[in-house]
């Protein structure tokens, strides 16, 4: 027997009357209209193989541009983290306490941190970059944004006296309200200045010299 399409001989027991080659053409030809996108809807990158018409880096954009799927998201985060969350942390504490008691675990990791690690760590374009004092700035800067420089200490002094992060920064802007109110005019201007103010120049009046024109 041979196939209907193909002279290629196909076997006794073949029901369909075409070799394996010429089935798979027809079965592509039925599910033509089913076929999956060649190219990215956005940015038109080959995909190999997206039911969604979208790459990875782009499905991911729009999913998270998307209220909806963050919401739903969040929510199942924090279900997660409820149910399973300490057994979690009570999980990784015991693995860490159990690494910290093997002495070959802790030779190999410093063996890995002095030949792999410091080599890299201390060239001097990574000290160079090391600057931890602007880290530090740029750090307070990002998680306070609210709170003026000269002002960073006595909100870090507010919370090592116990106070919460909410309390600590009322009080903080209660003493900044109340220094600001207790200033004169020339200080605040001279405050505005010491922070990027810029002079405007105010025109001048009618005088003595150059007289005003009055309507009665």
């Amino acid at each position: 027997m041979s196939c209907s399409d193909c002279p290629n001989p196909i076997g006794s027991r073949n029901r369909t009357g075409l070799c394996r080659t010429c089935c798979a053409k027809r079965i592509g030809g039925k599910n033509a209209k089913h076929a999956l996108p060649k190219n990215c809807s956005d940015c038109g990158k080959q995909l190999v193989r997206s039911a969604t018409g979208y790459c990875r880096q782009c499905f991911n954009r729009r999913t998270n541009a998307d209220p909806v799927a963050r919401a739903h998201r969040k929510e199942g985060t924090q279900r997660w983290n409820a149910q399973n969350g300490a057994k979690v942390v009570l999980r990784a504490r015991k693995g860490a306490a159990t690494r910290a008691a093997n002495p070959e675990y802790i030779a190999k990791l410093r063996e890995t941190v002095r030949t792999k690690v410091q080599p890299h760590s201390y060239t001097p374009e990574a000290i160079a970059r090391r600057d931890m004092v602007k880290r530090g700035r740029a750090i307070s800067q990002a998680r306070l944004p609210w709170c003026p420089p000269e002002w960073l200490d006595h909100y870090r002094l507010l919370r090592r006296k116990s106070f919460s992060a909410a309390e600590a920064k009322t009080m903080t802007l209660q003493a900044i309200k109340d220094a600001a109110a207790k200033l004169s005019p020339f200080e605040r201007q001279m405050r505005a200045l010491e922070r990027g103010a810029k002079l405007i120049e105010v025109g001048e009046g009618p005088s003595l010299a150059r007289p005003g024109v009055y309507r009665p």
